[in-house]
């Protein structure tokens, strides 16, 4: 047994031999030993933990508090046990550790139950004995939160790091709890499932989830009537904890509970399955009800979540996949949707996950990779993908596995000719369809699934077609020849045209066509496809041999024309190769074959590299033909077009360069660049070019290597690779090739701007522009103008921003240019929207909008819509704000641009909170924080934090405030973003100065106000000026506090904030009051002049009754702050009434009335 047991869940107990020891001197050495324990073994540096527990003492003071502490720490573990602290602490001139094992610590044995349970294989947690004890002894130990009640002032540092681990553990606990409950309502075990989910509203009372199961739970154990009160008491805690109904699935469960009092037997489903990609099949299905019900009974099992389907070419998988998943969606019971995706023409591991992501609709962003996008978008909802011919990418199997590791919603239904060989796959070996036996009645014949298949297709060539006396024996010998492979089956019956059955079956017998050099390891099976094959191809001519083999080199789908071009293929030669059953017809009359049968077609074709040559040339040039499309209104063709092609374009780039071809590489380099910048296919576009751009300069083809350098650049710059793009772009300037040089130096310009050098960037393009300016009209000037315009506008410079932009608008008019045009316009918008010329910005904005809708490219809609919406905010027209940024929702939403919408929620649910709609405003902060936490959006989830945080202090709920903040503070503190820290210290100073707490705020200003002064964020530094202005005068430094007001107003009139210049001129006649205390004790009249918001005016009577306390001021300040708490229920409002209506326990010039709630929303700006 160890000597030494901490209890951290719930609170801070020791415990040594099993007995409760309390001998320690303070709550910092409980908190020293605590932190030392939960990060052992791993040693702290002694100036690491004098800065998290003394963060204000200067380094020599904090080291000497960590001494005694230590000391004292020593003291209490040897009063405890002689010896333990030995044992325990391994102290050193320099660190601090606790050592590996020296204590029972219940946090660390929590989280390592459930990492055991999470590495081991099993199908189900009901299934699992030996997990089902882990995590039952996981949820004994979490009492509460981590050291719940342990009080460490002026440790910040430390605080942080607490609140972070007690989330985390938080959200484990509540996994945990869900899992349970879950486990045992599937094994019935009702009452048991009822107590774990009532430990979670134990942990969460608002969450509605675990209300919804516990309400299922007691319909089901015919408690109906407590289920329903259930439901009430769910309402009650969601109105008065947040502030919101309870969701449309609630009330959907409650009235199915009240209609079906006493047969309740589990939870409505909230959507039906929609299927997404899934094929029309070419051929009739038949049979295969055993492997039907075996895979509906897989896909029921929530444990089942990789699924896949084995069996040799032609056996009929992907048929039995598309009717399994499609029977599945029709019981209505999986929440989420289907998504069929092929992937016969992926070879390439590398292009799975992109795939993935075109066929589940994603818009890719720069910022993360496309792999991680696709699990981004998986963990949203419930979902199931059918991926179809998995095997030419094994063994590689990793998304496949982030996939089940990650994405917990998400269902794999996979076809594939050898298993992935993961601990979590659950295989359905495929054979063909039944055969009849060797002496079947005319009865059992007709029957018989491989029987009926060929008696079906038999019947398209010839109506009448049917079993009797006479060809019962020969169909049999048939079906049974062929192993009953539907593909094998497929292609004999189109035979029946040529031969009778019982000459068929006497073809097969003799195994006409099979070669001799037969491979001796092909299955019976495959000899059997292979046998009919043969024999098809034996029936063909020359001419439509040499086709049937050349069209294999399509990777997929194939128009007429392609056909002809590459291999020369008439319309007749396709015909017959479709009555053949060797070709296959495809929506939009095109043309695709079957993997199997071109695997053993690609094996016919002789001069392999002439027919390759053709098809890459063919597709190239089509690239190439669509390049000027792009900044045309049929950029949306051009797209489309490729999109319909892309794999046949993949595969003829990839031969271009293996085959170091610069001629199509040449050709095809616009278009394509283009096309991957539209799609978003960033990642995609930098491996591609770059491969090309390194053949391309092996063979000496400077210019064409620089253009493929520099668009290799350009997809770096957009991932945030700056080092290695202006790595590139760099190499192509010094190469000093006059066809590239101009452009290098663009790039180069943009590079220095996205890493903050203007003022290099500046000198570079003006260096572009001489060259340029020479050469007249071209995309590459108007882009030079747009980037100057756009850095004197980062500059604050408009005068000279405006017109660069009105220049580059006219190059690219007259160049027709319209993505050109779109840019221009709404950097005119956004400049003029920084001016406050509000009209001129809409109405560039509205025609950036326009084109970018004409272009049919939806992010930029999407962008532009929010800018206008940005314009009426800025205006203080919300309503027209809020329709504006929803439309942006709406257009992020079809798209599946996941960031795009989380910002748009963010703002929307500030838009909601400036009309005071708060329950709308936390709906949507809510949807964006999880949308943020899904992606990983660190950045823009401390701003939505915050956020939470800002409506919280205006409820007047500070605890919860304080918590968002705090969260909020810690994210940006580790990501190192300044700006975002001083927000978050001046909110949370806000919220201090708003209970009057001016001691305790006084630190928080002190900190954030240099770290705005350090990065010029003028837009914040106002504000934080102002509150702490505020604070000193309450604090009587009187003359520090008129200087920062000063300071704080000059600045809110620059940067035209309103509310900061309002609150410095009030603070200023307040202070002004205080000082002259001989004469009438009035505000400026130019106060009453130039503020007439309803919430100034409410401010500026309260004030007044302030400097002033006659009845009839009074009554002013009353009825002001009743009209604007009627109209928001802001908490300063009451806080007001408090101050105003006659109470013993409130005096007139109480510290707390001066306050005023002034914190700050934080968004994306354009």
């Amino acid at each position: 047994m160890t000597l030494l047991a901490l209890r951290l869940l719930g609170g801070f107990a020791a415990e040594v031999r099993g007995a409760p020891f309390d001998a320690f001197a303070t709550d910092k050495v409980r908190a020293l030993l605590a932190y030392l324990a939960l990060e052992s073994p791993q040693a702290q540096r002694r100036a690491h933990l004098a800065t998290l527990f003394w963060p204000d003492w200067d380094e020599r003071s904090a080291l000497a508090n960590l001494r005694k502490s230590l000391f004292r720490l020593r003291q209490a573990l040897e009063a405890a046990a002689p010896g333990l602290a030995g044992q325990a602490l391994e102290i050193t001139h320099h660190t601090v550790a606790f050592r590996a094992g020296a204590a029972e610590v219940d946090a660390l044995t929590f989280q390592s139950l459930l990492a055991e349970s999470d590495a081991h294989a099993h199908a189900g947690l009901e299934r699992c004995p030996t997990c089902r004890e882990r995590l039952v002894w996981a949820a004994d130990l979490y009492r509460g939160d981590l050291l719940a009640g342990l009080s460490v002032p002026a440790a910040r540092p430390f605080e942080e790091w607490l609140t972070v681990r007690q989330e985390r553990l938080h959200r484990q606990a509540l996994d945990l709890l869900h899992l349970l409950t879950s486990a045992y309502q599937h094994e019935g075990a009702h009452e048991t499932a009822i107590a774990y989910a009532n430990r979670q509203l134990a942990l969460e009372p608002w969450r509605e989830s675990a209300h919804r199961r516990l309400m299922t739970l007691l319909a089901l154990t015919g408690e109906e009537e407590q289920a329903i009160r259930q439901y009430d008491k769910c309402r009650q805690i969601l109105d008065e904890e947040l502030g919101v109904l309870p969701s449309a699935e609630t009330e959907r469960l409650l009235q199915e509970i009240s209609r079906s009092r006493g047969r309740v037997t589990a939870p409505a489903a909230s959507v039906g399955m929609r299927l997404h990609g899934f094929p029309a099949q070419a051929t009739t299905f038949l049979g295969r009800g055993g492997e039907i019900d075996i895979l509906l009974d897989r896909l029921r099992n929530p444990d089942v979540r990789l699924l896949t389907l084995t069996g040799y070419g032609g056996s009929g998988k992907t048929s039995l996949a598309v009717r399994a998943a499609t029977r599945f969606a029709s019981e209505g019971i999986f929440p989420g949707d289907a998504w069929f995706i092929p992937l016969t023409t992926v070879a390439n591991p590398a292009l799975l996950a992109t795939t993935v992501g075109a066929h589940l609709g994603l818009s890719f962003e720069a910022e993360h990779e496309p792999e991680q996008q696709v699990i981004d978008f998986l963990k949203l909802a419930p979902a199931l993908l059918v991926l179809d011919n998995y095997e030419q990418l094994l063994p590689d199997s990793r998304l496949v596995q982030r996939i089940l590791r990650e994405a917990p919603q998400t269902t794999m239904l996979i076809t594939s000719r050898a298993p992935l060989d993961l601990r979590a796959e659950w295989r359905v070996p495929i054979e063909g369809l039944t055969i009849p036996a060797a002496e079947s009645s005319l009865d059992a014949l007709r029957s018989n699934e491989s029987a009926q298949l060929m008696v079906t297709i038999a019947r398209q060539l010839e109506p009448r077609f049917g079993i009797d006396d006479d060809n019962g024996a020969a169909i049999a010998r048939i079906c049974r020849r062929l192993d009953g492979l539907p593909l094998a089956l497929e292609i004999a019956a189109n035979w029946l045209d040529i031969y009778s059955p019982n000459e068929l079956a006497a073809q097969l017998d003799a195994g006409l066509g099979l070669p001799a050099a037969t491979r001796r390891d092909t299955p019976d099976r495959h000899r059997s496809l292979q046998i009919v094959f043969n024999h098809s191809w034996a029936l063909l001519n020359s001419i439509e041999r040499t086709t049937l083999a050349r069209l294999t080199c399509f990777q997929s789908h194939f128009s007429p024309a392609a056909a002809r071009a590459v291999t020369g293929a008439s319309a007749g030669v396709l015909h017959t190769l479709l009555n053949h059953a060797l070709l296959r017809r495809y929506a939009g009359s095109r043309y695709g074959l079957h993997p199997v049968l071109r695997e053993y077609a690609g094996e016919k074709l002789d001069q392999a590299e002439i027919t390759y040559r053709l098809h890459a040339g063919w597709f190239l040039r089509r690239v190439a033909d669509r390049s000027t499309m792009f900044s045309t209104l049929e950029a949306a063709a051009a797209i489309a077009l490729i999109d319909e092609t892309l794999d046949d374009i993949r595969q003829a780039w990839q031969w271009a360069i293996d085959n170091r071809h610069m001629v199509w590489l040449g050709l095809g380099l616009d278009g394509l660049a283009a096309y991957y910048e539209y799609k978003g296919l960033y990642h995609e576009g930098r491996d591609a070019l770059s491969a090309a751009a390194i053949a391309a300069q092996e063979m000496g083809e400077g210019t064409l290597a620089g253009r493929l350098w520099l668009a290799e650049a350009a997809f770096r710059l957009k991932l945030g690779e700056r080092k290695q793009a202006l790595s590139s772009a760099e190499m192509v300037r010094d190469m000093a090739d006059e066809a590239t040089l101009t452009a290098a130096l663009l790039l180069l310009g943009r590079i220095h701007e996205h890493s903050g050098d203007y003022e290099a960037a500046i000198a570079i393009l003006e260096q572009a522009m001489r060259r340029l300016e020479a050469q007249g009209d071209s995309p590459d000037l108007a882009e030079g103008l747009g980037q100057i315009a756009h850095l004197h506008r980062q500059r604050n410079a408009y005068d000279r921003s405006i017109p660069v932009y009105k220049q580059a608008l006219a190059v690219n008019r007259r160049l027709d240019n319209l993505p050109g045009m779109a840019g221009d316009h709404a950097g005119l918008g956004l400049a003029y929207k920084d001016m406050g010329e509000y009209e001129a910005a809409i109405d560039h904005l509205a025609k950036a909008r326009e084109i970018a809708i004409a272009l049919g490219h939806r992010e930029l809609v999407a962008r532009f819509t929010q800018n206008v919406g940005l314009v009426y905010w800025q205006m203080d027209r919300l309503d027209e704000a809020l329709v504006y940024y929803q439309e942006a929702l709406s257009i992020a939403e079809s798209i599946n641009h996941l960031r795009g919408m989380s910002i748009c929620l963010s703002t929307i649910g500030i838009l909601h909170r400036r009309r005071y709609q708060y329950d709308e405003a936390l709906t949507h902060y809510r949807r964006a924080k999880n949308l943020m936490e899904q992606i990983g959006d660190q950045a823009n989830l401390s701003m939505v934090l915050g956020n939470m945080g800002n409506l919280y202090m205006d409820l007047g709920q500070f605890e919860q405030a304080e918590a968002y903040h705090q969260r909020a503070l810690a994210i940006d503190r580790q990501l190192g973003v300044t700006e975002g820290v001083a927000r978050h210290l001046g909110n949370i100073g806000d919220a201090l100065k708003i209970q009057g707490r001016w001691y305790e705020a006084r630190p928080f200003f002190e900190e954030g106000i240099p770290m705005l002064r350090g990065i010029n964020g003028r837009y914040y530094l106002c504000w934080q000026l102002v509150s702490l202005a505020e604070v000193l005068f309450m604090l009587e430094e009187k003359e520090a506090a008129a200087a920062l007001a000063a300071e704080g107003k000059v600045l809110a009139e620059k940067v035209d904030r309103r509310q900061y210049h309002f609150e410095a001129a009030l603070l200023e006649a307040r202070m002004a009051a205080a000082h002259d205390t001989e004469g009438p004790v009035v505000l400026p009249v130019s106060i009453y002049e130039r503020y007439d918001l309803p919430e100034e005016r409410a401010q500026i009577a309260f004030t007044t009754w302030q400097l002033a306390p006659t009845e009839d001021n009074r009554g002013e300040a009353l009825r002001s702050a009743e009209a604007m708490l009627a109209e928001s229920g802001v908490y300063r409002y009451r806080r007001m009434l408090e101050q105003l209506r006659p109470s013993p326990e409130v005096a007139v010039g109480d510290e707390g009335a001066h306050t005023d709630a002034t914190h700050i929303e934080m968004t994306q700006t354009d």
